[in-house]
């Protein structure tokens, strides 16, 4: 079809736009156009002598640019129009170069303020070919999707896993440091009676008068007044006591009945030792008179060392009178106020042997004083965790996932004791020696809570938390 044809037709059909009248070349008469960018398609068959229309590569312009007058629509034009099919409005640039299109063609041009209205058209009129996207293209996206998804969610996965294996080792060390923490601090103090912490005490008759304490004849006084001095509870001869486990269910030597649930295959120790909290004697008339505690003996003190209830009653506890000279462990067998009684009667279980404590103790300090023992048994959680008992209460949890604990003893053997451990035991080689135990080791294996945090095995993450101590009480 001529020239002349598509400027007859493009009369009659009144074409109100230059993207009407591209239309209409390009679809009814097949004019030869070159497109470049993003639909870059190479040429139309048909005539070559027409202009070429260049499509910017994000399809949102286009310039017709002439090379020849005259040749599509018969006028005289000597400079490229810009059709912008992404504007609903035609610029007023491009209504005033299209009036000599109006002239000669008679079309009608709507003036720049009205939109453009042609409602069959896309968005891009001039990418008639872009209509969806194939089966396979939608098929290929969701593959990629899917990927990206599952990348994600790996990611998060781990993520998560790693969190939960750095809080599951937060919480082990710190399990760990904290078990050693309650083991050293009564370890350290074992043996420890006041101001006499550096004489054994004994459970046999010894000599004690106020002007020459050993050495005497009589009268015959024992430091340990109680009527079982030589039970586990109230054995203070012996400041520390091990019990290496054998066994499931054995442990050398026998592990008392005070000691509740033992788990098998962990070590038992027991200290014996004073509380940090005491009070002053300011008054005591004789060895068998009560004691007169300082100000500092009210209620609230009396509760926190363990001499009275919460109800404010006497808790029968045991104590260790000291001075500097002599020591002396006795039950109080009741206080009124700030007096404290040490006689044989009374409505205690354990009672005393004798109210006669060997000397006067002005001035000296009265403490509570206990047997410590700590071990490995389950909690209520079936979870393992260390233990300790005080006296005859009830066992108290300290640290859960303390699955372990494995107790080895320094012994000093040189003939004058250098405070220097020559080698180190376990418990049951140590019996004949514990009194020449000057440090312990402990070699404690603490584990996660949670499982689930290692692929093998049950899951939990394990340490060994290991620390010596010594005993300060033996030491030069």
């Amino acid at each position: 079809m001529k020239t002349a044809d598509l400027i007859q037709t493009a009369r009659t059909k009144k074409l109100e736009s230059v993207l009407s009248f591209l239309k209409l070349a390009f679809n009814d008469f097949d004019y030869p156009v070159y497109l470049f960018g993003s639909y870059a398609t190479g040429q139309f068959h048909g005539h070559s002598d027409v202009d070429i229309l260049i499509i910017s590569p994000d399809a949102l312009s286009a310039h017709v640019y002439r090379q020849a007058s005259d040749k599509m629509t018969g006028i005289n034009i000597n400079y490229d129009i810009l059709i912008s099919p992404s504007i609903n409005r035609l610029d007023s640039s491009i209504v005033n170069s299209l009036q000599a299109i109006s002239a000669t063609a008679s079309c009608t041009l709507p003036p720049a303020s009205m939109q453009s209205n042609v409602p069959d058209q896309p968005s891009n009129p001039l990418s008639r070919h872009q209509l969806g996207m194939t089966l396979i293209e939608i098929m290929i996206a969701l593959l990629i999707g899917a990927f990206l998804l599952g990348g994600v969610l790996q990611i998060f996965i781990g993520t998560k896993q790693t969190y939960r294996m750095q809080e599951g080792l937060s919480r082990l060390q710190e399990n760990g440091r904290f078990a050693l923490d309650f083991l050293a601090k009564d370890i350290r103090m074992a043996g420890f009676i006041g101001c006499n912490s550096g004489a054994s005490l004994t459970n046999t008759p010894v000599c004690i008068t106020p002007d020459n304490p050993v050495g005497c004849t009589t009268p015959l006084k024992t430091p340990n007044t109680l009527n079982t001095p030589t039970g586990f509870l109230y054995d203070f001869k012996t400041s520390i006591q091990g019990f290496e486990s054998t066994s499931a269910t054995a442990w050398t030597p026998a592990i008392a009945a005070d000691i509740t649930s033992p788990l098998g295959g962990s070590d038992v120790i027991a200290i014996r030792r004073a509380a940090d909290e005491n009070f002053t004697v300011t008054a005591h008339a004789s060895a068998t008179a009560d004691l007169t505690l300082d100000a500092t003996a009210t209620t609230a003190n009396l509760k926190t060392a363990g001499f009275l209830k919460t109800d404010g009653s006497n808790n029968c506890a045991t104590a260790v009178l000291s001075d500097c000279s002599a020591a002396a462990v006795f039950q109080v067998s009741a206080i009124a106020g700030t007096d404290l009684s040490h006689a044989t009667g009374g409505s205690c279980t354990l009672k005393n042997s004798t109210d006669d404590l060997g000397k006067t103790y002005v001035g000296g300090q009265v403490y509570p004083i206990n047997t410590i023992s700590y071990y490995i048994r389950t909690n209520d959680s079936n979870q393992p965790s260390l233990y300790r008992k005080l006296g005859s209460n009830d066992a108290q949890e300290l640290v859960e996932g303390i699955e372990n604990m494995q107790i080895l003893y320094g012994v000093d053997t040189d003939p004058t004791p250098d405070g220097a451990a020559n080698y180190y035991v376990r418990a049951n080689d140590a019996v004949a020696n514990m009194a020449k135990v000057v440090s312990i080791r402990i070699i404690l294996t603490a584990r996660t809570i949670d499982g689930n945090l290692t692929a093998t095995g049950d899951g939990r993450i394990r340490r060994n938390f290991a620390s010596t101590i010594a005993v300060r009480n033996r030491l030069p």
